[in-house]
């Protein structure tokens, strides 16, 4: 089964940052979406995300899931590896970003993830967090330290464990799945889930089309704060009834 995409993005420094860090990429034709947060400090971190994006950039036209995810992560390999010695050039503490990748291929999907930037799922009205932060307080929570309710508060929750281009090595997480028609992705920075919640994230996604969805999203966190970058790629998926030809996959992810 072959689907088509609805897609819409945006992206906004805040309220009290003078430079927007996140970069953001979106390629239906090519099943490939990526939000990149950038840090580093000064220009550190615009440089770091860009680098991301044109690095995914190169993936190309796939042949397979496989291929697909492979490409990808092959990508964000090199640019870590880049960023790592851009780092050690200069002389500098950090200079990385925090990724998150959607890929799509006939009916699979799989994410690709280092740090804090997050996708969700709206699937039959429900939503779910389908990565987990890879920060202090995602570890924490992963491990049952701390609840919840004590993570909104707690004083290490923005110290990253996880992120390409930080650490000597890079630690990518990979999850799959199926594709199923009406799918609604969102893909964000850490400036969204900072001012507004999962539920209203279902709520705004939930009752409009794509584009008033992504600019509804980036709104409420500016108006709340918006105290940080926030950047937003929201994609929904449909059967592809236009389609001549059926391209089926050599094998699915994973």
């Amino acid at each position: 089964m072959r689907f088509k995409y609805e897609c819409a993005s945006g992206t906004h420094e805040g309220r009290v940052r003078t430079r927007n860090e996140d970069s953001l990429m979106s390629d239906p034709d090519h099943g490939l979406w990526v939000v990149a947060d950038g840090m580093g400090g000064e220009a550190a971190g615009d440089y770091a995300s860009a680098t991301v994006i044109s690095a995914m950039a190169t993936v190309g036209r796939a042949t397979s899931a496989d291929d697909l995810l492979g490409r990808a992560q092959d990508r964000l390999t090199r640019a870590h590896h880049h960023l790592v010695a851009y780092a050690r050039e200069r002389e500098a503490r950090v200079v990385g970003a925090a990724v998150v990748v959607l890929l799509a291929f006939d009916e699979y999907v799989a994410c690709v993830w280092s740090g804090d930037s997050r996708l969700y799922r709206l699937r039959e009205n429900r939503l779910a967090q389908l990565t987990r932060d890879h920060n202090e307080v995602g570890e924490l929570l992963a491990r049952n330290v701390i609840t919840r309710q004590e993570a909104l508060n707690w004083k290490g929750r923005n110290a990253i464990t996880r992120a390409v281009g930080v650490y000597e090595e890079l630690e990518m997480e990979v999850l799959y799945g199926d594709l199923r028609a009406g799918d609604t992705f969102v893909l964000c920075s850490d400036g969204l889930p900072l001012h507004v919640s999962d539920d209203e994230i279902r709520g705004i996604v939930k009752d409009h089309d794509v584009k008033t969805a992504a600019d509804a999203l980036i709104e409420l966190a500016l108006q709340r704060g918006g105290e940080d970058n926030v950047s937003v790629i929201v994609v929904r998926a449909e059967v592809d009834t236009d389609q001549t030809t059926v391209f089926q996959p050599l094998r699915k992810f994973g």
